[in-house]
């Protein structure tokens, strides 16, 4: 039987680049659904207020001098994740597109696939991606998430 989400340790990675019109607010729905304490922002060079706004909101800031890209950002928070520890990462977009109402879901799949990918556009569906004001009115959850073993299970992260 897999492990449920709740036996992983859980690191949300935010990768950012100049957000501070909406790293805030990301950080605030955030906190109802995940303990800030497990949560990096990873700076991507930006020459805004991104990391100030994220350090005054109790999360963990790593700095990259200059903008690298979401990719290197993301090398980033898995280098940090395996460092620390941490069992899985869920990558969080910093301008408001990924609802955190929704992380539940993705981490009830932890354990039973080796990546477990959310969409708002499985099954045909086209879910609006809410930004930075939130979700619209009357919008229905995304039918995520669908989750594939193809690969075999690995004795230790292959980023470490």
């Amino acid at each position: 039987m897999p492990k449920r989400a709740a036996a992983f340790k859980t690191l949300i990675a935010i990768p950012a680049f100049n957000e501070e019109a909406s790293i805030g607010a990301v950080l605030k729905d955030l906190r109802d659904h995940h303990p800030l304490e497990h949560v990096v922002v990873i700076d991507d060079g930006s020459r805004d207020a991104t990391s100030q706004i994220a350090l005054a909101a109790g999360v963990r800031v790593i700095r990259h001098p200059i903008n690298l890209g979401v990719g290197a950002a993301m090398g980033t928070a898995f280098r940090y994740a395996a460092r620390h520890n941490y069992q899985a990462l869920v990558q969080v977009d910093a301008d408001g597109q990924h609802r955190p109402e929704f992380l539940s879901l993705l981490l009830d799949q932890v354990g039973s696939a080796d990546i477990v990918i959310g969409s708002r556009f499985a099954n045909g569906a086209n879910s609006p991606a809410p930004g930075p004001a939130g979700p619209s009115k009357g919008s229905s959850p995304p039918p995520f998430p669908r989750t594939r073993n193809h690969a075999s299970r690995m004795s230790r992260p292959a980023f470490a």
